[in-house]
């Protein structure tokens, strides 16, 4: 997949889920809508964010989250009224810390998550994907 380098809102629709764009070299090219969303809200697709603070908040430039704090960690989903993720947007959160010690996913005030059992808590080397489907749910799988 290529980066995007340009797009603007009178690009053509290819298809439901692809647009037209820019790479590096500037070439045009169909990309996906996930990969536009990205790129207006101002991350590179694939862009990584390491934190090593034991408490985060996401926000809105993180497209996945690897927690690497030394200890057990927290990460929040804001509500929609503070950071205002696109419905649809995933974000995989992965638990990359070097010692045995998990990882919570919680909800930011008014915010639900919709997951099974205690898959919010999850340890060393595994990961969880966060997917928003209404404007304070996410379902976290």
């Amino acid at each position: 997949m290529s980066d995007i380098t340009s797009y603007s809102n009178s690009a053509p629709v290819v298809a439901s889920d692809r647009f037209l764009g820019s790479d590096p070299s500037g070439s045009t090219k169909n990309f996906l809508a996930s990969d536009v969303a990205a790129y207006i809200n101002g991350t590179a697709p694939g862009t990584v964010t390491t934190t090593t603070s034991t408490s985060y908040t996401l926000v809105i430039t993180d497209s996945s989250i690897v927690a690497s704090a030394g200890s057990a960690t927290s990460i929040t989903i804001p509500p929609n009224s503070s950071v205002a993720f696109p419905i649809g947007i995933t974000i995989p959160v992965m638990n990359g810390l070097s010692v045995s010690a998990n990882v919570t996913v919680s909800p930011g005030s008014g915010v639900t998550i919709r997951y099974s059992s205690s898959n919010n808590v999850f340890g060393q080397y595994s990961s969880r994907t966060l997917k928003k489907v209404a404007t304070d749910t996410w379902f976290l799988y």
